[in-house]
């Protein structure tokens, strides 16, 4: 007999006595179906008859209604009803047989892993099920696929097993003043002196964009954030779906030691310009910061990757997306902007599970005028992005009238926070850009 074979023929992990335990406590003690909620919810439960049951006590939680034999048979729909979950004596027999019903909360949590244990399983044999399916010919990109489906499996589950408890009113409001009188701040601050005084910096749970049309700094501008958020201690991670890996710590390493590397490797190191360079590679090999490529990338591989880089590193505290227009949709839609509108909307949940906050790079619509300052309906491929963004911040630079500067001039432009969560938006903030370092300074 096969592995396989003799999968399908298992019982699927379950206990019987725990879930009819979970019913005949909240019969007796209906007082703990709050806690017992927290723990379970109707999938949980293996047999269906105590899906039924527990649906019935559920919606009489949610009337306020009190839970006891009479009103349980009512929200069942009748004796008729009853009778399709095993009667009368199936349900006042459960709690006959609970041991000690002050332990409800116990029972649920042994119907809870039984409950994981049979997704993992049922997840188990549908990789399996695929993996014999997978095409005969050598397809790296059927693997890949299939190694992603089992991780965002895994992933969805664990995060079902992992439930933390909110905390109460009175505790959250004590907080929260406490952290004003003590200065305490938990936004990441972007390390720019003059920004952080108008822009409320990346906070839990919020999703921050920075656009530009092609080639105005989006990329520099967020590589030195990365760097400046890095050397303050904090784990950040950067995902580039553009550039390769190789390019990205090249240019970190040209605005660490402010050195053109495009000419330097042309033309060798000059005037102390190695002592530089070796003194960045030093610097960016020690602070917690992750450059990775990664194409196409799509928002279950963006929860994975955060995840895992987040117990590499201790813990992710900003996150940053390079860029916006080149994610794929979790699923494949005709339409563009539906699909993207999918995947700002999946940044978003990801934000507020993971607790972290992202900045996402976006283009500009080409339409864009170049003579005006960017409006948020100028964001690309989706008005989602507009509306759901918590912050949005446009580079812009006036027209010039004259020649532009010189690709080793340092050259003025505004940051333009157009919208933003915990502040005021319209605000203008000179900065300075010098291409060929790739490097941002206060103006």
């Amino acid at each position: 007999m096969s592995l396989i074979d003799d999968f399908l023929r298992r019982v699927p992990p379950h206990d019987s006595d725990a879930e009819r335990s979970v019913i005949g406590a909240l019969l007796i003690k209906p007082e703990f179906f709050d806690a017992v909620a927290e723990i379970i919810e109707t999938d949980d439960f293996y047999h269906e008859a105590n899906r039924t049951i527990w649906n019935g006590i559920s919606a009489l939680a949610a009337a306020k209604t009190s839970i006891d034999s009479v009103t349980l048979t009512n929200a069942l729909g009748g004796k008729a009803a009853l009778e399709q979950v095993g009667g009368a004596a199936y349900l006042f027999g459960a709690a006959d047989i609970v041991p000690v019903p002050s332990m409800a909360t116990h029972y649920a949590q042994i119907v809870r892993e039984k409950s994981i244990l049979r997704q993992l399983a049922t997840l188990g044999g549908e990789i399996a099920a695929q993996a014999y399916e997978a095409p005969g010919h050598w397809s790296p990109d059927a693997t890949e696929e299939l190694i992603a489906t089992a991780e965002y499996g895994i992933a969805q589950i664990a995060s079902k097993q992992i439930r933390k408890p909110e905390r109460d009113k009175a505790e959250t409001l004590s907080q929260v003043l406490w952290n004003l009188e003590h200065g305490v701040e938990n936004a990441v601050a972007t390390g720019f002196a003059s920004l952080d005084r108008s822009f409320g910096g990346f906070n839990i749970g919020q999703v921050t964009f920075i656009a530009a049309r092609t080639s105005k700094g989006k990329t520099a501008l967020a590589s030195n954030i990365a760097i400046n958020v890095a050397k303050a201690g904090i784990p950040t991670a950067y995902f580039t779906l553009e550039m390769t890996t190789d390019e990205m710590w090249l240019r970190a390493l040209g605005s660490e030691a402010q050195i053109d590397m495009f000419s330097a490797r042309r033309r060798g190191y000059r005037d102390g310009e190695s002592a530089r360079v070796h003194a960045a590679e030093k610097l960016l090999g020690e602070i917690p910061l992750e450059i990775l490529y990664r194409p196409s990338m799509r928002p279950r591989d963006l929860r994975l990757e955060c995840r895992r880089h987040g117990r590499e590193l201790g813990g992710l505290k900003l996150v940053i997306i390079d860029y916006f227009n080149l994610m794929r949709g979790d699923r494949r839609e005709r339409e563009r902007w539906i699909e993207m509108q999918g995947v700002i909307l999946a940044l978003k949940e990801i934000a507020g599970e993971l607790g972290i906050p992202l900045l996402v790079l976006s283009q500009l619509n080409r339409e864009t005028s170049e003579n005006e300052p960017p409006l948020l309906s100028n964001l690309r491929d989706t008005g989602a992005a507009e509306e759901h963004a918590s912050n949005v911040l446009f580079l812009w630079q006036k027209p010039l009238k004259d020649s532009a500067p010189a690709y080793d001039e340092w050259e003025d432009l505004d940051v333009i926070i157009a919208k933003q969560r915990n502040g005021p938006a319209g605000l203008r903030v000179p900065m300075q850009f010098k291409k060929n370092w790739g490097c941002f300074r206060d103006a």
